[in-house]
């Protein structure tokens, strides 16, 4: 049976954070995500199996370093 997918706002409210970097942290790949177009949806129970897991460090650690296959012009 299927999960109810959550927002991002749920998924910030639930983890002290703003949507906007959940948002954020989706579009790099680094927090598990589904979309449906232009919509992003969350399942509650892999955002509690990520987070328990310890989560995913940033490239470069603290000092962000640019992702090698994205376009920066």
């Amino acid at each position: 049976m299927l999960e109810k997918l959550v927002t991002a706002e749920e998924i910030a409210d639930k983890l002290g954070l703003r949507p906007g970097h959940i948002l954020a942290l989706a579009r790099e790949g680094i927090v598990p995500a589904v979309r449906f177009g232009r919509r992003v949806r969350f399942s509650p129970t892999a955002i509690e199996h990520f987070v328990a897991e310890g989560g995913c460090a940033l490239d470069g650690g603290w000092r962000r370093e640019p992702r090698e296959d994205r376009d920066l012009a």
